[in-house]
């Protein structure tokens, strides 16, 4: 019966993971759920396992902080394209600690005033982005071509591609392509549950 569920869910949600089938079992049933090492057990021997999956994950350093605000980290990633045949660019930001997405503006032309601005627009408050960056804020900048070093950035940008962009064709517009974006992001950050919180949905 498990097995059959388990199965029954995967085909439903391809890019379901072990650990997301045994949360929405758990959440919609009222007897014991299995645990993701049994779903994971469940779907290999039925094929319904990608190749990527069975591999065991390397270690590198991680840029945590312990709360909240300590840490965003900052990516530009391209292929966001519109019906007139423009490819932007988005600026997406994350926050360290709680993996929350703090920016995902899409930029025309991604300038460096560009940025700042959709920058100062994320911040909770009010502020003057050349006061802020002079007195309080520390920009730490990665190797080039080690996408590793802002991993949590380069596994949301999977994300996003796989569950909005790969789907969908051309945006009409930048403003048509940011409405869905947002729209996205909000689901992801208010509505989905979250491994950091232990399953449970941000606040």
């Amino acid at each position: 019966m498990v097995e059959a569920l388990v199965c029954e869910m995967r085909r439903a949600h391809p890019r379901w993971g072990a650990s997301r089938i045994a949360y929405e079992i758990r959440r919609t049933r009222t007897e014991p759920a299995p645990s993701r090492a049994t779903v994971h057990r469940v779907l290999t021997p039925n094929g319904l396992l990608r190749a990527q999956e069975h591999q065991h994950r390397r270690k590198y350093k991680r840029w945590q902080r312990e709360a909240p605000m300590r840490l965003w980290q900052l990516d530009l990633v391209g292929g966001i394209y519109l019906a007139d045949g423009r490819e932007c660019k988005l600026l997406t930001g994350i926050d360290g600690h709680s993996r929350f997405v703090v920016i995902a503006e899409v930029l025309a032309a991604p300038s460096g005033r560009a940025v700042a601005d959709a920058y100062v627009r994320a911040m909770p408050a009010e502020v003057l982005f050349e006061r802020v960056w002079e007195n309080s804020i520390e920009a730490k900048l990665t190797k080039t071509y080690s996408p590793t070093t802002t991993g949590k950035n380069e596994r949301w940008h999977r994300t996003l591609r796989r569950e909005l962009l790969d789907g969908c064709g051309p945006f009409a517009s930048l403003a048509a392509a940011q409405a869905a974006i947002s729209e996205w992001v909000h689901a992801y950050n208010r509505l989905r549950p979250h491994q950091t919180l232990d399953k449970a949905t941000a606040p």
